[in-house]
């Protein structure tokens, strides 16, 4: 079977490549990729012995893991050259303080509205943690007993939680050294900019070096993104084997309500996402169309961080957002405010558990500060795996809840996070949008031209 996988593997790439040398879209070869990752997978699952699976994803995770490293490894240059361009390109006039208040505002009010629509949908289902337990393997209920009720990490004080977001190092920031590393360093190439805004009122010679020298290195960077950008099809069908193959279907079907549970309450947030692209006047037709490639590979990857590079590129090239915000938004996106992971999960998680520990899930006075512990604990939730984890295990703990049902989950993570990551990424895309609309930063003509694609299509 091992021989037989890798013949898949090889026959499925040269099937992609001679998709894209017949020049078909790139959107339909992404989900190309996507939808036979999920038929090689499921079938790699079901004929291959578990022995097999694990030296078969050893070859496919090549494919897989190699592109989100490419993808990671563009996450730190694209957004130092990203901010210093625009900072470069807006003139001294120009002020931020607007867009980046936009943002932040966005991302924290739709995750607290993702917070109520997790709360709504499992007290409308009646979903309690007896029915949950009850569904758990054998070892599952061994782990539920080993784990006890733990302190939380998140034991930070309100001001931290702001500081936090200033580097003091932003050398070691650039190696993504703590959980805050991308924010940290989106604030600190915005204060280089503003520092050559300084520059080029008192020495307009020596700035014009400096702008140039970005300039150079943001063609070079963004020609780079590109070159990466192109293998998406073939990462997405990697990615989405190696999930196909490895879940745990059993433990997917005996929480099948949980499963149901977070799924419908992330759709109806999409659907409240272009509700409010409609309020703001964007067609959400062509948003929809020109998002998709992007959302795809959330979907995929489970990593907001990783999903920068191309969140960038869509929103610059396929939406018209003027580079600052794309990058700010895809940033800060990445580190507050996920709807999914930060809003919904630990919203869900503790409606399930308050019976346990004698408060009524149905209180008005619960709900209120459920969404407010969530919207506050959202700042800073790395948008890498585990991180929805680290946001339950906040939200739980200040609440006193046991953190048991969270080991429990781990078994159906991959599943909940495939759609938990492509809400967040939506999130970070309508909160830039909304900003560059509601302060003039976007260029209609862009977003509403079916010709502006993304940026790995245009150059294919």
């Amino acid at each position: 079977m091992f021989i037989l996988n890798m013949a898949i593997l090889v026959a499925v790439l040269a099937f992609l490549f001679i998709l894209q040398r017949k020049h078909l879209s790139f959107n339909k070869r992404v989900f190309t990729g996507l939808v036979l990752g999920a038929v090689v997978g499921v079938f790699i699952h079901y004929t291959s012995s578990s022995e097999t699976i694990t030296k078969s994803m050893d070859i496919y995770s090549i494919f897989a893991n190699g592109y989100v490293k490419l993808l990671q490894m563009l996450v730190y240059p694209i957004i130092c050259v990203a901010v210093l361009s625009a900072m470069t390109k807006i003139g001294a006039n120009q002020k931020m303080g607007k867009p980046i208040s936009i943002i932040i505002f966005m991302l924290l009010f739709t995750v607290a509205i993702s917070a109520l629509v997790g709360i709504l949908v499992t007290l409308g289902f009646g979903l309690n943690l007896d029915s949950i337990v009850a569904a758990a393997s054998p070892d599952q209920q061994t782990l539920i007993k080993l784990v006890a009720r733990q302190e939380s990490f998140f034991e930070r004080s309100f001001s931290s939680i702001f500081t936090d977001f200033i580097t003091t190092n932003p050398f070691a920031d650039m190696t993504g050294a703590r959980g805050n590393s991308i924010a940290s360093l989106v604030i600190f190439f915005i204060l280089v900019g503003i520092a050559y805004l300084g520059v080029l009122k008192k020495d307009p010679a020596t700035a014009e070096k400096f702008k140039s020298g970005i300039d150079v290195l943001y063609k070079i960077v963004m020609r780079l993104v590109v070159i990466v950008l192109r293998l998406t099809p073939y990462g997405i069908f990697a990615l989405f084997t190696e999930i196909a193959a490895t879940s745990s279907y059993s433990d997917i079907l005996s929480l099948a309500n949980f499963v149901v549970v977070t799924y419908i309450s992330i759709i109806i947030m999409f659907i409240i996402h272009l509700l409010i692209l409609v309020f703001f006047g964007f067609n959400i037709l062509t948003y929809v169309k020109k998002v998709m490639p992007l959302l795809l590979f959330a979907f995929a990857s489970r990593s907001s961080a990783s999903a920068i590079p191309m969140n960038i590129r869509t929103q610059t090239d396929a939406f018209g957002v003027q580079p600052t915000i794309a990058s700010i938004g895809s940033s800060f996106g990445a580190i507050m405010g996920q709807n999914g992971c930060a809003g919904i999960y630990p919203a869900v998680l503790a409606v399930v558990l308050a019976p346990s520990v004698g408060i009524d899930p149905t209180s008005i006075s619960f709900i209120l500060s459920l969404i407010a512990i969530i919207t506050i604990s959202s700042f800073g939730i790395a948008g890498v795996g585990g991180g929805a984890t680290f946001a339950a295990i906040a939200v739980l703990s200040t609440f006193n809840m046991p953190l048991t049902l969270v080991a429990l989950l781990i078994g159906i993570e991959p599943i909940l996070d495939m759609a938990r990551t492509m809400l967040n990424v939506n999130d970070s895309v309508l909160s830039s949008l909304v900003s560059a609309k509601t302060t003039k930063n976007i260029n209609m003509d862009i977003y509403n031209d079916s010709t502006k694609v993304h940026a790995a299509e245009s150059t294919m």
